[in-house]
This record gives C-alpha cells, structure tokens and sequence, in this order.
C-alpha cells in the first residue's frame, strides 16, 4: 500500500514531466516559427539534397547494368 508521501511524491514527478513535456512542445513550436535559415541548416539540405541525388545516379546506374544484362540475354539466345 502507498503512504501519502509516496503518493504527493508520484504527482510531483508527474507534474515535473508534464510541466517539462509543455516547455520542450513549446521551445518546438517557437523555434520551427523562425523563418530565416542558418548556415548549419543550410548546409544540412545541401547534404540532403547531394545524398538524394546520389541515390538517384545509383538507381539509374543499376537500371542501365540491368538492361545491359537484359540486352546481353537476348542476344545470347540466336
């Protein structure tokens, strides 16, 4: 069974996460609201943008092998 100590300790714990669960949501909040865009935020989509691109040349070099395969295929089979 649970004191009253215990118990006011519990909804003090409960009351610190949710008070600090606010705050985070709210830092959140404010800070997705500045429009302008740092350096480090900047250099971060450069990033996105070079690793997407990559991964495009990679998609589209393993669709060339693979019709070079296809047409190798083909040509095997006169």
């Amino acid at each position: 069974m649970t004191t009253a100590s215990e118990t006011r300790t519990g909804l003090s714990a409960l009351r610190a996460l949710v008070l600090a669960m606010f705050m985070g949501v709210g830092s959140i909040a404010l800070l997705s609201g500045c429009e302008s865009e740092g350096p480090a935020e900047e250099m971060g989509e450069s990033i996105d943008e070079a690793a997407e691109e990559a991964g495009d040349a990679m998609e589209d070099a393993g669709d060339e092998m693979e019709e070079t395969a296809d047409d190798m295929e083909d040509s095997s089979d006169y």
